[in-house]
């Protein structure tokens, strides 16, 4: 069974590995990716508890308080 590209050219053992690892290295980048904007969500929903809470978030100072 044979691969095509373009207009019916077909591609090679070679040239389908190549295109096949290019894919997977493409796709392992994108998954780090999305695993490292999970983190950033993760530590966004508790600051977000923090703050419904009330609380200061870790990391956060307490704003100065209103002389007025």
């Amino acid at each position: 069974m044979s691969e095509t590209q373009g207009a019916g050219v077909p591609l090679t053992d070679a040239e389908l590995r190549t295109a096949l690892t290019a894919m997977h290295h493409g796709l392992l980048n994108m998954q780090a990716r999305l695993d490292d904007h999970q983190q950033v969500l993760e530590k966004l929903m508790l600051v977000m508890q923090d703050l419904t809470a009330g609380k200061v978030p870790n990391g956060f100072r307490q704003p100065p308080k209103n002389a007025n």
